[in-house]
């Protein structure tokens, strides 16, 4: 199964399920290219602060267990980010994002739970453009995460977190950034988005 980005051509709002959390109107577009844009507006969701704009996304079908999608940015700011969500609420969260850390450019996959947040793992990229993968192992009990450079490249495990446990209802994928400004205009861009049925065994 696979879900793009695509607008309703009555009104110009995107097809499907989508929908914004805290969205700024004006914040978005579909380029020619299929791709969608993201403005990055500061904020954040981690831990207790839920602050960050123009997260979208959508319900996890019942029969999916991974995400992915591919991201394109150019970041500038300290902590700046875009990437994947597996998402229940503000506060219940796993991402996996393309950040900007006082080291450099890095895949990082976090998850919070009660608002408390932790970083489970990292890697060191070199490029402004990332596939990014979650998926939920075979057992159910812990969430994958890997990225790759190009589609030529096999997906390179970044690490795992323990899932939530609490089944799909609720459960919805998307992608976002944050930690951006108001002043400049940061632009994300994400393609490839597809959900799909494929646990890791």
């Amino acid at each position: 199964m696979m879900t793009g980005f695509e607008t309703r051509p009555e009104d110009g709002g995107l097809a499907g399920e989508w929908s914004w959390i805290r969205g700024n109107e004006g914040d978005w577009r579909v380029g020619e290219d299929g791709r969608l844009l993201i403005r990055i507006r500061p904020g954040t969701i981690y831990g207790e602060e839920n602050t960050a704009r123009n997260l979208l996304v959508r319900p996890l079908p019942e029969d999916a267990d991974a995400v992915q999608a591919n991201v394109e940015i150019r970041l500038k700011l300290p902590f700046e980010q875009a990437g994947l969500l597996w998402y229940y609420d503000d506060d219940h969260y796993i991402k996996l994002v393309f950040e900007l850390l006082p080291e450099g450019r890095h895949v990082v996959l976090v998850r919070e739970e009660g608002a408390v947040a932790s970083v489970a793992a990292k890697a060191a990229v070199d490029t402004d453009r990332v596939a990014l993968r979650l998926a939920l192992a075979g057992d159910g009990q812990a969430v994958e995460a890997s990225c790759r450079q190009s589609e030529a490249e096999d997906w390179t495990a970044i690490g795992r977190c323990p899932a939530f446990g609490r089944g799909t209802e609720g459960l919805q994928a998307g992608v976002f950034g944050h930690c951006g400004s108001d002043e400049e205009e940061h632009w994300a861009a994400f393609g490839g988005f597809e959900v799909s049925r494929e646990a890791v065994r």
